[in-house]
C-alpha cells in the first residue's frame, strides 16, 4: 500500500524545486490518504501474528548472528569460497530493511542524532537491494520539502507537512508498542532470542522512543 506514497517522492522533490505550491500540496494529501491507510493495516498486525508464537517460534530462525551471544564468534559458511572459511557476522532480518521510513524521513528532513539505533540503521542500509539504497540516498540529498514549506508561508501546506510527520511518529509509536509486547514483555529462553536486543541485534526500546520523539520535533510551529 505504501507504493503510492513512495511513488509522490519524486514528484513532490520537483515540484518544491520548481516553486510549485499547488503540485506540493496535491503530493502532501495523497501521502497523509496513503499514511492513514498504512497505519490502520499495521494496527491489525495481533489479528494474525501472536507475540508468544512469533517470539518463540519466529524469531529464533531470523534473529541473525551479528551482536548475537549464541554465536558470539560468527557462523562459518563451509563450502563458500568467497568467505574463505572465515566465520561470518551477519544481521538478522528486520522491519528496518523496509525503505519506507527511511524513505519518509528524508522526504520530510527529519534527522536522528547519533546513538546506537542510528547506527545500526546506517549499517543495515547496506543489506538494502541496490535500487532502493540508491533511491534512499538520493531523496536524502535532494529533498528540501521542509524548507519549501517553510518559505512558502502556506498555512495549508504547513499543516499537511505537519500531517505527515504526525502519521511517521504514529507508525513510530505502534512499532515501539509492538516492539515491547512482541519482545521486551516475553521471556528470554536463549543467549540468541534475547529480549532486550531487536531481531536485528540492537538495543531498541528507548532509542525507538527516541526515533519517535525526533520525528515529532519536527513539527513545524
Amino acid at each position: 500500500r505504501a507504493g503510492e506514497m513512495l511513488a509522490q517522492i519524486p514528484e513532490l522533490i520537483a515540484a518544491a524545486d520548481r516553486g510549485d505550491a499547488q503540485a506540493v500540496e496535491r503530493g502532501l494529501e495523497i501521502c497523509n490518504r496513503v499514511w492513514d491507510d498504512v497505519n490502520a493495516i499495521f494496527d491489525r498486525m495481533p489479528e494474525r501474528c501472536d507475540p508468544y508464537i512469533y517470539f518463540h517460534r519466529v524469531r529464533p530462525y531470523i534473529h541473525g548472528w551479528k551482536d548475537n551471544p549464541a554465536l558470539a564468534a560468527g557462523l562459518i559458511y563451509k563450502g563458500v569460497a568467497e568467505t574463505g572459511g572465515k566465520p561470518q557476522s551477519f544481521r538478522g532480518q528486520t522491519g528496518s530493511q523496509s525503505t519506507i521510513v527511511p524513505s519518509m524521513d528524508a522526504l520530510l528532513q527529519v534527522g536522528h542524532a547519533a546513538d546506537p539505533l542510528r547506527t545500526f540503521l546506517d549499517e543495515l542500509h547496506i543489506y538494502r537491494p541496490p535500487a532502493h539504497r540508491t533511491f534512499v540516498d538520493e531523496v536524502r540529498t535532494r529533498s528540501h520539502l521542509r524548507e519549501f514549506v517553510v518559505k512558502s508561508g502556506s498555512p495549508v501546506l504547513k499543516e499537511l507537512y505537519n500531517t505527515c510527520v504526525r502519521s511517521l511518529a504514529r507508525f513510530r509509536t505502534r512499532h515501539l508498542e509492538y516492539a515491547a509486547s512482541y519482545i521486551a514483555k516475553q521471556h528470554k529462553d536463549s543467549a540468541g532470542n534475547d529480549t532486550d536486543v531487536g531481531t536485528g541485534g540492537t538495543p531498541f526500546m528507548k532509542y525507538l522512543k527516541k526515533h519517535r520523539d525526533e520525528a515529532e520535533q519536527h513539527l513545524l510551529p
